[in-house]
Parts: structure tokens; C-alpha cells; sequence
């Protein structure tokens, strides 16, 4: 097996084409050439392509950053993949991966990596030190008739998609800069109202330029009057539509989520996506973000682990922090605002 690191030099055909050919479908928006050169440009984040091959056939890769935290120390993150083109090659193509992380020059602080797990995959993270921090998605096929989605909703969810249009709130996909730069003025406030991170506008500006004509991003936005209220970003990789970020107006009359929601529901439908992606979800009822889980959930998806695998145990304590304690989630925050993790 030969083992090859690339940064941006990455053959861009070579690298496509075993994306195209991965056996695995969902989270690889961010095993992308796009998505990494997003990180490097918004984000400082250096990527680095590992492409594994033998007997010069290229069977499978990954795309792992580095970053720096408080502006001295290195860590590493990933998330998706390994990629690899069937299941014979999944689990050697997931060995040299980790193999590749643990031999970094740099001596990382941690190792964050958030896999596309097979059943047995656990117990191969675990033999190289890494401690699994539980997380979820919620996925939902969208394969089916558009009757069928609106009746497996929650009655919660029907009406307040029913409210929002008695109101005339009214979505539209945007598809001109200045609705992006309204949508990024209104995530900005509503990040920090609620005391969390706003992503920079060179962030939405690469989304916009890069991903827009290439339909692996979507923005969605919602009208009251001629007026903004709010809006959902997506991500879109070879039939998986994933919810991203999503930002409201407060002095709306209703929120918008629910109508924006299921928009995106009804566009992933009409467009033959095989899977919406609802993002990250916490079902613990004593977290301060169990209210974003009992919104994720009335859509009638199915609750489906996503956990990250972590090598450092003063991040892994860290993490279980943020997930469970309002106070510090708002000063880690404030940290990753300020760019020093």
C-alpha cells in the first residue's frame, strides 16, 4: 500500500473521481476539494489530502486540517470519510488514516475526527487512543411522496408551517449577493443574542461564489412584506441535503423556522435528494441544547449516532463541558470567536 499527503496540490481529477466512487454517501460535503479550501480561506485552516492506493490503483483517501489553538499549539480535525471505493478496502483505507494522524510531525494538542462509522469500526479508534464523544444526526429519506413527508411531520410541526403561511410568510431560494449579505446581517445578530460564534462573511462570500453554481450549497429565505426575517443555509453532496445554519429576525411575527424547514424538505424532494441531513442534534433532556433536538425531531426522521472520536482527554472533558453547561458552551464560544481555538 503507498500512502501519499497532499495539500492544495492535490490532483482535483484524481480526488473527484474517488469521491464519486466512494461506497458512502452521507457527511462527504466535507471530504471535498470545495470544502477544504473553504476552511483554509474562512477559517486558517490548513488541509491536507491523504490518497491511499496499491499496485498503482487509488482505492481510497481523506481529507484531514490542521489548526491552531491559542495562537501556540496544533491540533487536528476531520470529519466524513474515509473514503474508499467498496467495503473490502474500508477498514485498511480507515487504518492508514488514523495511521496518518498519529504520525503527524506536530505533535497535535488533539486529534477530533468524526468517521463514517461501520459496525466493529469503535473498537479500531480505541486501539489508537481515541475516546468516542457520543452525537447525533437525524435523517430523513426523502424518497418518497410529498404527501407522505407532510403526514409523517409532527402535529407541531404542521401547524406552525400552517401559521407561518396564514401570516404570509413567504421563502425564496436566494440567488443574488445582497440577499446573502442580508441573511449573514441577520445571522450575526442572532449569534450574538444567543451567545455563539457568527462565521465570518468571507465564509458566506466563498459559499456564494464556489458552491452556488455548483449546487452544493442552498439558501433559503423567508419574507414577511418585502422585508428579511429570516433564513436556512444547506450543503449538497451526491443526494444528501444537510442543514447547516439557520437564523431568524426576532421581532417576526412567527418564527420562520418551521416554513423554512419544510421548504427545504419540499426542494430536496422535488430535486431527488435520497436523504435530508438535519444536522447535529443532542437528545439529552438535561443539556441547555435539547431544545434544538425537540425541533429537529418533529420532522419525522430517524435519530442516527454521529459521535466524534477524540484523542486528547483535556478537550474530550472540555467538550462534555460545552454539551452540558450553558456558561462555559458561552465561553468557549467567545474563545473560537476570537479566532484562538
Amino acid at each position: 500500500m503507498e500512502i501519499e499527503v497532499f495539500r492544495e496540490d492535490v490532483d482535483p481529477e484524481k480526488w473527484d473521481s474517488l469521491l464519486s466512487r466512494s461506497a458512502y454517501d452521507v457527511h462527504n460535503i466535507y471530504q471535498t476539494r470545495e470544502w477544504a479550501r473553504l476552511m483554509k480561506r474562512s477559517h486558517g485552516m490548513t488541509p491536507f489530502f491523504v490518497m491511499l492506493s496499491q499496485d498503482n490503483r487509488l482505492y481510497g483517501g481523506h481529507v484531514y486540517f490542521k489548526k491552531k489553538i491559542l495562537k501556540a499549539f496544533t491540533s487536528i480535525e476531520s470529519s466524513g470519510g474515509p473514503l474508499c471505493i467498496d467495503d473490502s478496502h474500508w477498514r485498511s483505507s480507515e487504518e492508514a488514516v488514523l495511521e496518518q494522524l498519529l504520525t503527524d510531525t506536530d505533535r497535535p494538542l488533539y486529534i477530533l475526527t468524526r468517521p463514517r462509522m461501520l459496525p466493529g469500526s469503535e473498537s479500531q479508534y480505541a486501539d489508537h487512543g481515541f475516546q468516542r464523544s457520543k452525537f447525533y444526526t437525524i435523517l430523513l429519506s426523502l424518497a418518497q411522496q410529498k404527501d407522505k413527508l407532510w403526514a409523517g411531520l409532527s402535529q407541531n410541526a404542521r401547524r406552525g408551517v400552517r401559521k407561518a403561511e396564514k401570516l404570509g410568510i413567504v421563502v425564496k431560494e436566494a440567488r443574488d449577493w445582497e440577499l446573502w449579505k442580508d441573511f449573514y446581517s441577520i445571522h450575526r445578530s442572532h449569534s450574538r443574542d444567543r451567545g455563539i460564534a457568527a462565521k465570518n462573511l468571507d465564509f458566506f462570500e466563498e459559499l456564494y461564489t464556489r458552491f452556488l453554481p455548483k449546487e452544493m450549497a442552498e439558501l433559503l429565505i423567508a419574507f414577511d412584506g418585502g422585508s428579511v426575517v429570516g433564513g436556512m443555509l444547506f450543503l449538497s453532496c451526491r443526494g444528501t441535503l444537510t442543514y447547516y445554519i439557520g437564523a431568524s429576525d426576532d421581532s417576526c411575527a412567527c418564527s420562520p423556522h418551521d416554513i423554512l424547514f419544510w421548504n427545504a424538505i419540499s426542494l430536496g424532494n422535488e430535486r431527488g435528494f435520497a436523504t435530508f441531513d438535519l444536522g447535529d442534534t443532542w437528545p439529552n433532556p438535561k443539556s441547555h441544547l435539547y431544545s434544538i433536538h425537540m425541533f429537529k425531531e418533529k420532522w419525522g426522521g430517524t435519530l442516527v449516532e454521529n459521535s466524534f472520536y477524540i484523542r486528547g482527554r483535556m478537550y474530550r472533558f472540555g467538550r462534555d463541558l460545552v454539551l452540558n453547561n450553558r456558561p462555559i458552551q458561552t465561553l468557549y464560544e467567545s474563545l473560537h470567536q476570537r479566532e484562538w481555538i
